[in-house]
């Protein structure tokens, strides 16, 4: 009786740094990487595109593509969800070459109210058809024209708002997460992935680097944090039942999005979202003169973003160089008003 054929897995071959898949008895092809981890991620990447029919729906290939994220670790994968279920809602039962322009451009119609997130949803639409193309699972893929980029927002809050924001929020993990986020101006995925164990209350610094994600564009850093905040921290921790910083009922707090929202709605502040208190710090920081160096370290920032707000809120912001122009000019201004002629003798007469 011939033995059963064995399905995809990881094999070493003898002189060969790089791991290898061998589906079968035959059939088998380099990973590319000598990691046991790296390896393992593409081996579920051929798994999960065997497992798609020959003519997978968009439903099955947006399923492809959070394989292939958690297989990987992506960080991202969480929010990716959400995306995925607005585009199963609207694309889910078609396939492919089902897309055309009019059932696209009626999408955009339906999400026009939040532009952002519609240029993320076709962004992830148009990623997971390009993969799909790429890995031979479908050969055509339809283009996506997509919404133009909005203009960064620079709403920040004064003192006395960020206050009243703080006095309005109904729930102390909320008032914990506002305060951290504004001493440290860190993104609000990394404040609510904070774990205990990663606060030092002795020395005054907070590590958001979570050394169980992977490195990604979205920056972390070493926060310090002065005594106020450390005694602050400390009352929190005595009280706390998980290991993350942010927590209510006794469970890590995924989100605080209908939280902050209610108590920026009781203030009258529609326009203020969680990262607007990122924003709020390196405006802060930059009013304050501070070299944009250090705001970009602070605040876990890349240093071009932290520079255009910095050439609007920074007292000082260029001020030295404009005074060397202003000097260097001696000409009076030609469009100053002529002075009127003194009245001669004659005219006197």
């Amino acid at each position: 009786m011939a033995r059963p054929r064995k399905g995809p897995r990881l094999i070493r071959i003898n002189g060969i740094k790089n791991w290898y898949v061998r589906d079968g008895r035959g059939a088998q092809f380099s990973t590319g990487t000598p990691d046991r981890e790296s390896a393992e991620c593409v081996l579920a990447s051929y798994i999960a595109r065997k497992a798609v029919p020959a003519q997978p729906t968009i439903t099955q290939l947006l399923n492809m593509r959070m394989d292939d994220l958690k297989a990987r670790k992506v960080s991202s994968a969480s929010n990716t969800v959400y995306r995925h279920n607005a585009l199963k809602a609207q694309f889910g039962n078609l396939k492919p070459e089902q897309l055309s322009l009019p059932l696209i451009n009626e999408f955009k119609q339906v999400h026009e109210h939040v532009p952002a997130m519609l240029r993320e949803y076709l962004l992830e639409l148009k990623t997971t058809l390009k993969m799909a193309k790429d890995n031979n699972i479908i050969s055509v893929v339809l283009p996506i024209s997509m919404p133009a980029k909005r203009p960064p927002r620079d709403r920040f809050l004064s003192k006395d708002e960020a206050a009243q924001l703080w006095n309005a929020a109904h729930s102390s993990h909320i008032k914990l997460f506002i305060h951290l986020a504004l001493v440290t101006g860190a993104r609000k995925s990394a404040i609510l992935q904070l774990t205990w164990d990663r606060v030092d209350l002795t020395n005054g610094r907070i590590d958001f680097n979570d050394p169980n994600m992977p490195i990604t564009n979205k920056r972390r850093t070493l926060s310090p944090i002065q005594p106020e905040v450390v005694n602050m921290l400390k009352e929190a921790k005595d009280y706390a039942e998980t290991n993350h910083v942010i927590e209510f009922n006794g469970k890590p707090v995924k989100d605080v999005k209908k939280g902050f929202a209610l108590a920026a709605q009781k203030v009258g502040m529609k326009d203020v979202t969680p990262h607007t208190l990122k924003h709020t710090a390196i405006s802060w920081l930059a009013q304050a003169g501070c070299p944009i160096e250090h705001i970009a370290a602070m605040t876990a920032t890349n240093a071009n973003t932290v520079r255009r707000i910095y050439q609007k809120f920074a007292p000082e912001y260029l001020q030295e160089e404009a005074k060397i122009l202003a000097n260097a000019v001696s000409f009076t201004n030609t469009f100053a008003k002529q002075a009127a002629p003194s009245p001669t003798a004659e005219a006197i007469k």
